[in-house]
């Protein structure tokens, strides 16, 4: 068994998005990436906590599936169906394309694992950082 520091247990390289007429392979595909992913580290068997969920989709992926709500859909059903406990709920999720994952990486999609009300705390910081750059402009404009 591979030693708990060596994973990071928040993120999920979700592999490449299928083609058209491939859905039901790629529901498989992430469904087995998750359940291997159970069976492996045990100590992720279920998540009792609700969670929201980030998802990052390379360029190149989007290019041949353009519906980013299905592709979030899928993966949340699949990740609730296999690690959450029956009870626990997705939160929230975000979805967006980015231009790659990672140096070395090879997958279209990737999944981290965020705390309840994080994506929302963010979107508020976003705001927050964006209306005092808008009220600086405005200062330095009306001087």
């Amino acid at each position: 068994m591979s030693r708990f520091c060596d994973i990071d247990p928040l993120t999920f390289d979700v592999g490449y998005l299928s083609s058209k007429g491939e859905s039901q392979d790629f529901k498989k595909k992430i469904g087995n990436i998750f359940k291997d992913f159970k069976d492996k580290y045990s100590l992720f068997n279920k998540i009792y906590l609700p969670i929201e969920l980030d998802l990052q989709v390379t360029k190149a992926g989007h290019n041949h599936f353009t519906d980013l709500d299905n592709v979030a859909t899928s993966i949340c059903r699949e990740f609730s169906k296999t690690i959450l406990c029956d009870k626990v709920f997705i939160n929230g999720y975000r979805i967006y394309v980015v231009d790659e994952i990672s140096k070395g990486i090879k997958a279209d999609v990737r999944l981290k694992l965020l705390p309840p009300g994080e994506i929302r705390s963010y979107n508020e910081r976003m705001d927050n950082a964006l209306s005092g750059f808008e009220n600086k402009l405005n200062d330095d404009c009306l001087v």
